[in-house]
């Protein structure tokens, strides 16, 4: 599609012809010397008559011999040309502009032209210009496309080969090579990446996917990291409404359990528990029913058991309790699953006596030489009536240990 050209292109015209008609007959032996067009294609022609008198008119079409033709081209006007007027197909101002140029053989500035169809093969060694044009460029390294604006400021697309990245970047003087990297826009919304994640980006993160096997991988620097079991690493979680209270919730919507905090209580909601500032624990039953404990104090039931004292002794329940120790009747060391920082604890105990005896009871004591260390306790069981004195194997004994 384009200018057509042949050699020795040359006949007359086979019938007169006036200003105004739009085709022209050739000799009928000469039309196979004229270039065959297809659609978009053209050539120029030139008739001269033998008093001078010379129009250029381009040929758009040709039917065997018969020529059809746009008049008046390249500044000549239409006239009248009588039959035997010379007409030939020659190389004219326009099909000088229309033809293909061979850039690789041009150094600088390159003139008004049509490029090839293809440039495959064509290679650019130095920076080239394209005004007006939409084009396809291809780089085995890096490559720079410059926009040049009327603001003597200059705009450009970078390709950094070693990064496989395209950067856009702006500079303030045309002819600068100092540019640098701008941010780019999708259509209209900032693309968020690690030059403008700080306070301020606006980041609307609808999901954050956060992947990271390294449990490590949470840091300060970081959001969140996320095993692959779905499990997720932080070093901290501040959850607020913005009014004091926050919530966390733990399993899905229909049967969830949350720890919520409403700006004076810590509640685990669904989960039947509540701690308030006052030490208080309150258990929720069913319905309103609800068991509150007032502790009044910061410490906690660090160790318990219920034993059999008689015989050898055996345990029915505790916690943090390893075994019991019989140090004879009614005289009991109490073994620790897991050792206290310190001996500061407080020891509570209670017996049962081992007949129904309205005047005799059992008390729980130790002697001042008792061992009492981080890692057991000791105590005795023995009648606290006075009319019955000594030890007393008792078959329900109940020991707790607050810390």
């Amino acid at each position: 599609m384009g200018l057509k050209l042949a050699n020795n292109a040359v006949s007359t015209l086979a019938a007169s012809i006036n200003t105004a008609v739009t085709s022209l007959a050739v000799a009928s032996g000469d039309a196979s010397k004229f270039p065959t067009l297809g659609a978009g294609d053209w050539f120029p022609l030139t008739i001269v008559d033998p008093s001078g008198n010379m129009e250029v008119v381009r040929v758009t079409a040709r039917s065997g011999a018969t020529l059809t033709i746009v008049r008046a081209q390249e500044g000549t006007t239409a006239k009248s040309f009588a039959a035997g007027s010379k007409c030939d197909v020659r190389l004219t101002a326009a099909a000088l502009a229309a033809l293909p140029i061979d850039v690789s053989t041009i150094s600088g500035t390159l003139p008004d032209g049509q490029l090839p169809a293809t440039m495959t093969g064509k290679t650019f060694s130095s920076p080239i210009m394209v005004q007006g044009a939409s084009s396809t460029f291809d780089s085995a390294g890096d490559f720079a496309l410059n926009i040049m604006t009327d603001a003597d400021s200059s705009w450009r697309f970078y390709f950094s080969a070693s990064t496989n990245t395209m950067y856009l970047q702006h500079s303030t003087d045309q002819y600068t090579s100092n540019f640098s990297n701008m941010m780019a826009l999708v259509p209209g919304n900032v693309v968020w990446h690690s030059g403008n994640d700080g306070a301020g980006s606006g980041l609307d993160a609808d999901l954050l996917d956060g992947l990271n096997a390294v449990s490590a991988a949470a840091t300060g620097n970081t959001v969140v990291a996320r095993t692959a079991s779905g499990a997720i690493w932080t070093q901290d979680i501040f959850a607020t409404r913005g009014d004091g209270t926050g919530a966390i919730q733990f399993g899905g919507n229909a049967t969830g359990k949350y720890l919520y905090y409403n700006n004076t209580n810590f509640q685990f909601l669904g989960a039947g528990l509540q701690l308030d500032t006052n030490q208080a624990i309150s258990f929720q039953g069913t319905g309103a029913a609800t068991t509150r404990a007032n502790l009044g104090f910061t410490g906690a039931i660090a160790a318990w058991v219920n034993f059999n004292g008689t015989g050898t002794p055996g345990i029915r329940a505790s916690g943090n309790v390893s075994s019991i120790t019989d140090n004879g009747v009614g005289d009991y060391t109490v073994n620790f699953s897991n050792a206290f920082a310190d001996t500061n604890y407080a020891v509570f105990a209670w017996a049962r006596y081992a007949v129904n005896a309205s005047n005799t009871l059992v008390g729980t004591f130790a002697w001042a030489s008792d061992t009492k260390t981080t890692g057991a306790v000791r105590i005795r069981v023995q009648y606290s009536d006075p009319g019955s004195t000594g030890a007393h194997d008792s078959p329900e004994v109940n020991v707790m240990v607050v810390r």
